[in-house]
């Protein structure tokens, strides 16, 4: 609860001062989103990169638990290292990001 007042309060700051937001980069918090929607209806919202590779990281180890997929932690390890360097390289640039992360799994 704390953290979505919090983040509604600077976004507010922030508008006041003149200055438009377009976008808000956040980990997910669903609360934080429903709070500012009802002021800004036209906010977008993107995740963070930490979060995004923590979570398919995550989704990686659960498939490995489950033994119906041979992932060994090696194998897991060097995905996650794949995708931060593809997020890396081609922050910007959305279709080398896409061609970059089809070509990680063939690799």
């Amino acid at each position: 609860m704390m953290e979505s007042v919090s983040g509604e309060q600077g976004l507010d700051e922030i508008t006041n001062d003149g200055i438009p937001v377009e976008y808000i980069i956040c980990d997910g918090d669903s609360t934080m989103m429903a709070r500012v929607r009802n002021k800004y209806p036209n906010l977008k919202k993107r995740f963070d990169k930490n979060h995004v590779v923590k979570n398919i990281g995550k989704s990686l180890y659960s498939l490995q638990a489950s033994r119906k997929n041979k992932l060994s932690k090696i194998t897991v390890h060097h995905i996650l290292k794949c995708l931060k360097y593809a997020l890396a390289k081609h922050q910007g640039n959305t279709a080398e990001l896409k061609e970059n992360l089809k070509n990680i799994i063939p690799h």
